[in-house]
Parts: structure tokens; sequence; C-alpha cells
């Protein structure tokens, strides 16, 4: 079929499940020739309009906007030196957790308290975060916390590296091993719907997983026993609940999660 000239086609939109150009032809939605002419690999089977499309995204053929909106309570750039971290084909150990407490006056706006994430690899990068989840996402914020703790590490770390991602969380490992062999399911009262034009972030999460199953494998150990990475990674969740509750700063937050970080890779040894 004879594709639409994007570069005149006003009413462009940005496709939310590829975030490449699509435009109107012949009463449905279909890809614009330059998105097919240079992202053909990035073809989605099924075109969702989304966002109108600027003319620079038409002119590229795919969108500028960013696809994953950041946690309002959030560093996910932080690292610190790893001397002598081991490069040498091993998988890079990522410990992922999660720390949820719902606020006294959870029956007000914002409802609950903050699903809040963290994880430390073993080359010094780290990140944490949290944010109030919408009630309408669903789900038990404890999961949601872990997955997500999951999500930004892959997020970051994969596919430049092959990772074991350690977890005190039986429900994460078994999920993830689900999606490896065609599984769709979510955790438990998540839904992927979301008003705005973003994928969810554990649909992507699922995709990645899928994409790259043989650079992410999932070992579970039994928390608060003392593994560094772990013990780590439930630190920094904890510091993004006070930041996100105001109990702390933000410089205070960071400058406690750097220091956590770097003490938990200085007891590890990958």
């Amino acid at each position: 079929m004879t594709q639409p000239d994007a570069t005149t086609e006003p009413q462009a939109r940005i496709c939310c499940n590829c975030y490449l150009v699509t435009v109107p032809e012949d009463g449905t939605w279909r890809h614009s020739a330059e998105a097919l002419l240079k992202f053909p690999s990035n073809i989605c089977d099924e075109t969702r309009p989304g966002p109108k499309a600027g003319p620079r995204d038409i002119r590229s053929g795919r969108g500028s906007i960013r696809q994953v909106k950041a946690d309002p309570f959030m560093e996910d750039k932080g690292s610190v030196e790893v001397p002598g971290w081991q490069r040498d084909g091993q998988p890079l150990v990522i410990g992922t957790d999660c720390s949820y407490r719902k606020r006294r006056n959870a029956d007000r706006p914002p409802y609950g308290g903050p699903t809040c994430w963290g994880y430390v690899a073993a080359n010094g990068n780290y990140g944490f975060g949290g944010v109030f989840m919408p009630r309408r996402i669903g789900g038990d914020p404890v999961s949601n916390g872990e997955m997500r703790a999951v999500f930004w590490a892959v997020h970051r770390l994969v596919p430049q590296h092959r990772v074991v991602l350690v977890t005190d969380s039986m429900d994460t490992l078994e999920l993830i091993e689900e999606w490896r062999t065609g599984s769709t399911r979510m955790p438990r009262g998540y839904t992927v719907h979301r008003e705005s034009w973003r994928t969810a972030k554990l649909e992507l999460l699922r995709r990645k997983v899928v994409e790259h199953s043989e650079l992410i494998a999932v070992r579970w150990v039994r928390g608060h026993t003392g593994h560094p990475l772990n013990e780590g990674a439930d630190a920094l969740a904890k510091f993004a609940g006070l930041w996100a509750t105001g109990r702390v700063s933000e410089d205070v937050a960071k400058a406690d999660a750097y220091r956590t970080a770097a003490a938990v890779l200085g007891r590890f040894r990958q």
C-alpha cells in the first residue's frame, strides 16, 4: 500500500506502541513513509496514535518526546568508583528492593504512601526513587515497588550489560520467568491502561525481558540476611521514602544514598 507523505500531513501523531510517526489513511492509521524507511525493525504490529507529532518528529519519522516518565523523587544517574570491578564476561550483579509505608493521613491526596525503590549494581551504578502512584493503577504497592526497582535497573543497564538481578521477592522472580515464556501477566490488580500516551512501565519492562531474555537473569535471596547489594537497595528505597514525605531534603537523601552505595560496594566482591 502506498504510504502517505508525512512531511505534509498536518494530522500526524506519534504511535504509543513504538513511538514512530503514524498518519491517517483510508480510515485507519499507518506508519509514515519516513518511519517505514528509516526504522523498519522498530515498527509495531498495530498502531496506536498518541500525541501530535511536531515538525521535527515528522521529518525524522520518530517522536522526540521522552518515552519514559521519571518519578518525582528520583536519582537515577548515581555512580561510585569501584576499583577492580571485573568486566571479563561476568554478568553484572544488581541488588533491587522496595519500601512502602502508608502515611497517617492516607485517606487524603496523595493517597496511601510513596512507592519507593532502589538498586545498587556491582559496577558502581545505583538509583533510587519514589512516587505516589494513582489509585487507578491498582495493584499491591509492595509488588509495584519491587518491579519498579527492576524496571529502572534494567532501563539503565540493559542491553549494555548482561545482568543478574538479586531480589528478596519471589513474586518478582516468578513473574519475570513467566514473561520469558510468553506470558503477559502483570502483578495482581495492576492495570497497564494509562490516560496519557505513555506505555505502562511494567509493560515496557516485560517487552525488554522478552527482547533481551539472554541478558537478564534473576536470583532470589532471603531479605535482611546480610547480602550487601540487597541491603543497600533496601536502604536506598527508604531514603527515597524520607525524601518523598518531606522528612529529609533532596540533598540529604542523595548524599546519604551515595555514602550507602559506596559502603555496600566496598563490602561486595563480584
